[in-house]
C-alpha cells in the first residue's frame, strides 16, 4: 500500500436519477414537466474517504428546495456495494459509512422538503488507503446504438482490472468481459441509459466509471455528436461563474432534421439544459465552485427517436493562480476558498478577504489546523513548504494583492515537534510566528514529486521521520495521460553524501528506508535506474525532517486562558547532564544549571541526576491561588532511578493554596534516555505552568 492521504477529497455529480424521486431509471422519451410552485433538486455525488475513518456523506451542498426551505433525508437504499455498506448511520441531512479496507458503495437517496416534495439521486462512496487512488473518477464514456442492438465498449485503463458487476440506470441489459476489459450492452427501446462500473488497481483501490448509451429507433439514422474542450483560450471560467456552452458546432443530423439538446450529465460540475422548452436549443448552463477539469456528457435528439452522446472537457481556473518563485522554480499552489474546502469535505475556518482578483469584492478564504493542512497537501501529492521556502515566496512580492493575507501561512518547520510550528505573516516582517497545531492558518503546498517530461513520479514518504527507525516504501509513476500510478521495479539509490539515512531493496518494487541517527531537515535525492525504462537515470528530490526526540507527553498547561501560547524554552540532556531545580510548595525553577533555567529565585536548590539511570519521571500540577492566568502550575518534578528510589523538587501533597492536582508517572524504557525538557512560563522569571518531555533511543 502507498502512503495514506488525508481525508477526504470529494467530487460531485450533477444529474439526479429517476423522475420525482421514484425510479432508478432514466427516462426513455422526453416528457413535459408538470408546473409546480416549488421544486426540489438532488445531485448525484461521489465521495472519497480514507479507510478506518467514518465517512460522512453530507447531502446539504447537493440538495435544495426552490423556496429556500430545509431539505431532509427521506429514504436511503443500498443498490450495490461491499459488506460494510450495510452498516449505515442515517442523519437529518446525510448518512455515515465506515470501512477498514478499500471498497465502495452505491446508494439511492431520496430527500424531501417541508411540503413533502421529493427527489432522488445516486451517491457513490469510495474508501481508499493509497494516495495514488485520490482521483477515483474515470473519464466518462459514450456509446450510440439502435433499438435492441448489441454493442461493446472497451474500458481498458492502464494498471486497472474491471469488476465483474455493473449497474444499469435505464433500460437494456449489460454483462462484463473481465478478461478483455469490455462491457457488453443489449439495448431495448430508444432513449438514454447510464451504466455504472468499477475498476481496481493491484493494491485493491477502487475507481469509478460510467457509460452513457444513446439508443435510437432502428428505422432512423442517429444524429452525430463530437467530443470537444471548453473554453478556448484566452477565455477562462472562474469558480462559481455560470457560463453558456453551445454544442451546435459539434452536432449534426445525416437526415437533415433539426436537433435539440436532450440531456446533460456531469460527474463533477453543475450542468443543466439551458432552455428545455426550446425544441431547437443547443445550449448548456454550467457552473462549478471548484477549479479543475470537468466532463459533461451531453445527449442530442433529432425528434424522431434518434439520439447521440458525446463529452465536453471543461476547465475551471482558480480565483487566483499558483505562484512560481523565479529564483528556485518552486511552485506554490493557490490557497483554497471556503467553497472549495466545503465541497472537498474538509474541516476549515472561513476568513473574509477584500480585493482578491476575480472574487468580485469580498472573498472568503479557508484556513486549516496544522494537521488538516498537512493532510491536504499530502492528498495533493505535495507537502507544506519549509520556513525558508515561505520567506522566498514572500520576497517575490507577488503574493500580496493576489492571495489572501488576513492569516498567516503554515510552514512545515517545527518549533516543538507535534506541538507548534512556524508560520509567516505575509503582510509584516519575515520573523516567523509560533502557532500551535490546533490553531488555523492558510495553506499553500509545494511538491517534491517530480514532473519528468511525460511522467509524474511519487515517493510517498512522510514529511517527518524519527531517527533510528526503518519502514517499507515504493516509488510510483504514471504517464501524464494516465490516471493510475504503477510501481517502479528498477533500482532506487540515494545520492546524498555525509548522511546516515539509507535505502535498501526488498524486491518486487519495494524498498526499505533506514532513517539513521542524524536530526535536521534534508533534501533526499533518489536516483532511479532500470535499463530501457523511460525513467532510467532520473533523480527525484524529497524533503524530510528527521527528529531524534520522541515526545512522551505534555503536562500542566501550554497556553494562556485565551489559548495563546506561553513563552517556552527547551533544555537538552543528551549529554547526561543533571536537572537543576528550585522548589518549595511548587517547582519555582527548572533548567540545567544555576545560570541557565526558567523560573524564580525562591525555594531550595536541588540537582536531579539524569544519565541513563532514570526509569520513571513523576510530574504533578495543580491550580495555585497566587496566580491568575494561567492558574495551573507545576507543583512537583521527580525522577526514579533503577533501584526504585525517587528524588524530586516541589511537593507531592496538596494544600489550601494548591488544589485540583493532576499526577503523572512517565515510564522511561531501558533503551531510551531523557533528552529534552521544555518548560512553559509567562517569561524567563515567571511561574512554571507546563512541561513537555521527550526521549530518544539510547543505542
Amino acid at each position: 500500500m502507498r502512503h495514506i492521504i488525508f481525508p477526504i477529497l470529494m467530487l460531485f455529480l450533477v444529474a439526479g436519477c429517476g423522475e420525482n424521486g421514484e425510479s432508478n431509471t432514466l427516462p426513455s422519451n422526453p416528457t413535459q414537466p408538470d408546473v409546480i410552485d416549488v421544486n426540489v433538486s438532488a445531485i448525484d455525488t461521489i465521495h472519497v474517504f480514507k479507510t478506518n475513518e467514518q465517512g460522512f456523506i453530507d447531502l446539504g451542498p447537493f440538495t435544495a428546495s426552490s423556496d429556500g426551505g430545509d431539505i431532509y433525508l427521506d429514504s436511503l437504499e443500498l443498490l450495490t456495494g461491499d459488506k460494510f455498506c450495510e452498516n449505515v448511520l442515517r442523519e437529518t441531512n446525510g448518512f455515515k459509512v465506515t470501512s477498514t479496507e478499500d471498497g465502495s458503495c452505491l446508494f439511492k437517496y431520496t430527500v424531501k422538503n417541508s411540503k413533502n416534495i421529493k427527489k432522488s439521486a445516486i451517491s457513490r462512496s469510495v474508501f481508499v488507503e493509497s494516495s495514488s487512488a485520490q482521483n477515483v473518477q474515470l473519464p466518462p464514456l459514450s456509446l450510440t446504438l439502435a433499438e435492441y442492438a448489441f454493442g461493446t465498449i472497451d474500458v481498458t485503463a492502464a494498471g486497472l482490472t474491471i469488476a465483474d458487476n455493473v449497474t444499469v440506470l435505464g433500460s437494456g441489459t449489460s454483462t462484463v468481459d473481465v478478461a478483455n476489459s469490455k462491457i457488453n450492452y443489449t439495448a431495448q427501446e430508444s432513449g438514454i441509459t447510464r451504466i455504472l462500473y468499477e475498476m481496481k488497481d493491484n493494491a485493491g483501490a477502487v475507481y469509478l466509471g460510467s457509460i452513457d448509451v444513446a439508443v435510437s429507433k432502428g428505422i432512423n439514422t442517429a444524429p452525430l455528436a463530437q467530443n470537444f474542450s471548453y473554453p478556448v483560450a484566452p477565455q477562462v471560467i472562474k469558480p462559481g461563474v455560470e457560463v453558456i456552452i453551445d454544442v451546435s458546432d459539434y452536432i449534426s443530423d445525416p437526415d437533415g432534421g433539426s436537433i435539440q439538446l436532450y440531456d446533460v450529465h456531469s460527474f463533477n460540475g453543475l450542468a443543466t439544459v439551458a432552455f428545455p422548452e426550446d425544441v431547437t436549443n443547443t445550449k448548456i448552463k454550467f457552473k462549478s465552485f471548484i477549479p479543475g477539469v470537468y466532463y459533461i456528457t451531453y445527449t442530442v435528439t433529432d425528434h424522431n427517436a434518434g439520439f447521440a452522446s458525446a463529452n465536453i472537457a471543461v476547465t475551471v481556473v482558480n480565483y487566483y493562480s499558483d505562484i512560481v518563485v523565479p529564483t528556485t522554480s518552486v511552485s506554490f499552489s493557490a490557497p483554497l476558498s471556503s467553497d472549495q474546502a466545503q465541497f472537498l469535505d474538509l474541516s476549515y475556518q472561513p476568513s473574509s478577504e477584500n480585493d482578491i482578483p476575480g472574487s468580485d469584492g469580498i472573498f472568503t478564504a479557508a484556513s486549516f489546523s496544522y494537521t488538516a493542512a498537512t493532510g491536504f497537501c499530502q492528498a495533493k501529492g505535495g507537502r507544506l513548504p519549509t520556513l525558508n521556502e515561505l520567506i522566498e515566496l514572500k520576497s517575490t512580492g507577488i503574493l500580496v494583492g493576489n492571495w489572501p493575507t488576513q492569516k498567516q501561512y503554515w510552514s512545515s518547520s517545527p518549533l516543538i515537534e507535534g506541538i507548534s510550528y512556524s508560520a509567516i505573516d505575509m503582510r509584516s516582517s519575515d520573523v516567523p510566528v509560533e502557532l500551535f497545531s490546533h490553531e488555523f492558518a492558510y495553506v499553500t503546498c509545494v511538491s517534491d514529486d517530480s514532473d519528468m517530461g511525460g511522467y509524474f513520479i511519487e515517493i510517498p514518504l512522510p514529511q517527518t521521520v524519527k531517527t533510528a527507525t526503518s519502514f517499507d516504501y515504493s516509488v510510483f509513476y504514471r504517464g501524464k495521460t494516465e490516471s493510475v500510478f504503477q510501481p517502479f521495479l528498477g533500482d532506487v539509490t540515494l545520492t546524498n553524501s555525509d548522511v546516515t539515512f539509507t535505502t535498501t531493496p526488498k524486491g518486487n518494487g519495494e524498498q526499505v528506508f533506514h532513517a539513521g541517527f542524524k536530526t535536521g531537515q534534508y533534501q533526499l535525492q533518489f536516483k532511479l535506474s532500470e535499463v530501457g525504462h523511460p525513467l532510467d537515470g532520473k533523480t527525484v528530490n524529497k524533503l524530510i525532517y528527521f527528529t531524534g526526540a520522541d515526545l512522551k507527553g505534555t503536562y500542566g498547561t501550554l497556553t494562556y486562558l485565551n489559548g495563546s501560547p506561553l513563552f517556552n524554552k527547551t533544555f537538552n540532556f543528551s549529554a547526561g547532564n543533571d536537572i537543576f531545580c528550585r522548589s518549595g510548595l511548587i517547582v519555582d525553577a527548572l533548567g540545567v544549571s544555576s545560570s541557565n533555567y526558567i523560573g524564580g529565585t525562591g525555594g531550595s536548590i536541588m540537582n536531579l541526576s539524569v544519565g541513563t539511570s532514570i526509569t520513571k519521571l513523576h510530574i504533578r500540577s495543580g491550580l495555585y491561588q497566587y496566580v491568575s492566568d494561567p492558574k495551573r502550575v507545576i507543583s512537583y518534578f521527580g525522577v526514579v532511578n533503577t533501584l526504585g528510589n525517587e528524588s524530586g523538587c516541589g511537593t507531592k501533597g496538596t494544600s489550601s493554596s494548591l488544589t485540583s492536582v493532576q499526577d503523572f508517572i512517565i515510564d522511561i524504557p531501558s533503551n531510551e534516555r531523557l533528552t529534552e525538557v521544555t518548560v512553559y512560563s509567562t517569561g524567563m522569571t515567571g511561574y512554571l505552568h507546563g512541561i513537555r518531555v521527550a526521549t530518544e533511543k539510547s543505542n
